[in-house]
């Protein structure tokens, strides 16, 4: 168990440290302009994980399931900064004029999204694990 949360934490941080680094690159080079950086960023995200996954397809799993499992859950995170941007955004235009703001919104996003998806489960599973180790004594 402890092993996967591990797993799990690693993952998270290349994740949010993708999205952050994607989203520097691609505003400092084009600009922020909603849709087309919106994609690009995305884009770059993705592109980003599937080269991981094949890179790192043995390291991601103990079983082929879990692999497939796990490079699911990545190509699916590439998209949470269209999730992030119409929900923590709601289209505030005076957010969009600072660089920071934008890159710290779409870290932000990424970071609940990877506490909710991968490290709360085991969290809560751990905490049942001792809590029935602890009433079965």
């Amino acid at each position: 168990m402890r092993s996967k949360m591990k797993q799990n934490i690693i993952i998270s941080t290349y994740q949010i440290i993708a999205v952050t680094l994607c989203a520097y690159l691609v505003i400092n080079f084009y600009g922020f302009s909603y849709p087309t950086s919106l994609v690009y960023i995305v884009g770059a995200i993705l592109l980003l994980n599937i080269v991981g996954t094949i890179v790192f397809w043995k390291k991601l799993g103990h079983s082929p399931r879990s692999r497939q499992a796990e490079s699911l859950m990545l190509i699916v995170s590439s998209f949470t900064p269209i999730v992030s941007y119409y929900t923590l955004l709601d289209g505030s235009i005076d957010l969009l004029k600072s660089l920071t703001n934008v890159i710290g919104m779409f870290a932000l996003g990424q970071f609940i999204w990877v506490v909710s998806i991968y490290i709360c489960p085991d969290i809560v599973g751990l905490i049942r694990i001792r809590k029935n180790e602890s009433n079965n004594q």
